[in-house]
């Protein structure tokens, strides 16, 4: 899992959830894991997935939440049993995926070292273990003289469809759900964005991710130079001219 300094990002919230849907480093096919300290918190938990006697058996006596325990809150959240089972599978595997995500990230990265207007947001390193669902970057235009659009055309000039912008995570201002939340099931009567989010917004403007293999395999060594080689030749300064 990923980590700073040894230490897992889920033991530094008080709760922290990983996604199982289907393109995800570990899938179920869908759902998600959830894991906290604080028992108050596991409970509210419970009651969104489970019901009758796991919630009976799980929500203390004394909470004040025991008392919907029998029906939970109407809802069923919990994953699969058969999703969860080929997850559990996957988990031992996770270790070697990312060791081999990480190599592959250190070959894009190494492209991009010192390079003016280049920042690198899924570092590798001896005390950084990213998961590298993406291998994450951003791209200055005021310092390389290419934006975004440029860069993404002259990769996908040859070929390189891999690398992508992050338009599918982009500012939750922009979204109709936050900016008019009104529909068949919610009614609120102000935006619960009170405004643009600018560092959100400066992010999907300038911000490219390719996608890395869990593989050590001669293909996924072949893509990752290849990709590598079209980064370091979109980048050159005659592109930018």
């Amino acid at each position: 899992m990923a980590s700073r300094e040894g230490v897992s990002v889920g033991q530094l919230a008080d709760a922290a959830c990983w996604s199982l849907q289907g393109r995800k480093t570990i899938t179920a096919g869908e759902g998600g894991i959830l894991t906290t300290p604080h028992r108050e918190v596991y409970e509210k938990a419970m009651l969104l997935g489970h019901f009758n006697k796991r919630a009976l058996a799980e929500v203390r006596p004394s909470s004040p939440l025991h008392r919907y325990a029998a029906t939970g809150l109407g809802l069923k959240y919990r994953g699969h049993p058969l999703g969860l089972a080929m997850a559990e599978v996957y988990l031992a595997r996770l270790d070697s995926w990312l060791h081999h995500r990480q190599q592959h990230a250190a070959t894009l990265e190494s492209v991009l070292p010192d390079r003016p207007g280049i920042s690198v947001l899924t570092p590798t390193g001896p005390e950084l273990t990213p998961t590298l669902y993406a291998f994450v970057f951003t791209i200055d235009p005021a310092t390389t003289g290419l934006t975004q659009r440029d860069l993404l055309a002259a990769l996908h000039s040859r070929g390189r469809y891999e690398v992508t912008d992050c338009d599918s995570m982009r500012p939750l201002h922009t979204h109709a759900a936050f900016t008019h939340p009104h529909s068949p099931v919610a009614d609120y009567p102000h935006p619960l964005i009170r405004g643009p989010l600018s560092v959100a917004t400066w992010l999907s403007e300038h911000t490219l991710r390719v996608t890395v293999p869990s593989e050590n395999t001669a293909t996924a060594h072949r893509y990752i130079h290849t990709v590598a080689e079209a980064l370091e030749t979109a980048l050159s300064p005659s592109a930018a001219r």
